[in-house]
């Protein structure tokens, strides 16, 4: 059977829930990255919480592809 609309099925997941993922985060004259673990399972352009490995911050930024993701800028 084929799940319902608008549901997302594991398979859509470009970042798994511990994953290793590239953060990047951009701002008028400045440009980051770093590396940070994906704390919950997301498909492009999903929302989804990270921790950075080095600081053990909690990160909200937008997955943009497999292995990468992207802080919003406030």
């Amino acid at each position: 059977t084929l799940p319902a609309p608008g549901t997302r099925t594991s398979a859509d997941a470009a970042i798994r829930r511990g994953d290793t993922v590239t953060l990047t985060y951009a701002a008028p004259g400045l440009a980051l990255s770093m590396r940070v673990r994906a704390m919950e399972d997301g498909a492009v352009g999903e929302s989804v919480r990270f921790t950075n490995i080095s600081s053990n911050r909690t990160i909200d930024a937008v997955v943009t592809g497999p292995g990468a993701a992207r802080a919003e800028t406030p």
